[in-house]
């Protein structure tokens, strides 16, 4: 098994100048080989969206052209972030705020806001299980996914409240969700599955003034917070795993 899994991994790096590869539209760490996905050397077989609660199972030509669109849009957002410390302030009687223990008053201005997926967040969330039989089975695999808020800087819990209070989407600061998902292996094989997070994304400016409305100190800053939702697996990408190795976490 180990042989199988060295000739895999020097088919990633034969292959690595793919397509997608060249194009710079997917993570570095995915590549595509005769319609095969590969994702840290280890194959995608089989991948499910879960967007507003609701389980969809996607082929592999889907699940790249999200991560490819995906990846796009992060380096336009890369580009934007350029701008935010010269962002302009708007008089103090016009502003959404929150008051801290200093009497320092937080105002967010947001400039852009959307949805992204976070390649970078991907995780393990289920435990691993190998396929002892001597033929392909079916697998059941128990998900336990959590998405949560993240700030590209140190902040205190007042700036993040003005953040949290001044995107233009509800504000989820964590959500969590349990989820039973299939998968075939062949003999041998080990399964498990990843979750890649959806999550709402905002960048802008925040300002801090004083008490007396001036202007002390300007940040530009983002920040990611779970997608709302009532109940079910946080949004996302679910990916099935196989490998002939036991994963390294």
């Amino acid at each position: 098994m180990k042989i199988k899994s060295l000739l895999i991994i020097m088919l990633v790096l034969v292959f690595s100048t793919s397509v997608f590869a060249e194009s710079g539209t997917l993570p570095e760490n995915h590549v595509l080989i005769e319609d095969e996905l590969f994702i840290d050397g280890q194959q995608v077989q089989t991948v499910f969206s879960v967007i507003n609660g609701v389980v969809h199972e996607l082929t592999i030509d889907e699940y790249l052209e999200i991560m490819s669109t995906n990846q796009q849009q992060i380096e336009r957002q890369n580009q934007s972030l350029k701008s935010l410390d010269t962002l302009s302030v708007d008089s103090k009687d016009d502003r959404v705020s929150t008051k801290g223990m200093t009497d320092d008053i937080y105002r967010y201005n947001e400039i852009l806001s959307t949805t992204q997926y976070r390649p970078d967040l991907t995780e393990r969330v289920s435990a691993y299980s190998q396929n002892v039989n001597a033929y392909e089975f079916s697998h059941t695999f128990s998900v336990s996914a959590t998405s949560r808020e993240e700030f590209s800087i140190s902040l205190g819990w007042e700036p993040k409240n003005a953040i949290r209070t001044g995107a233009s989407f509800t504000w989820d600061r964590s959500h969590s969700g349990l989820e039973e998902f299939s998968m075939k292996l062949l003999a041998g094989q080990y399964g498990w599955f990843e979750y890649t997070p959806l999550q709402n994304y905002t960048s802008g400016s925040l300002i801090t003034k004083d008490w007396l409305g001036n202007v002390k100190d300007t940040q530009g800053v983002y920040a990611y917070s779970a997608r709302k939702l009532s109940s079910g697996l946080p949004d996302g990408l679910y990916q099935g795993i196989t490998s002939w190795d036991v994963p390294n976490d």
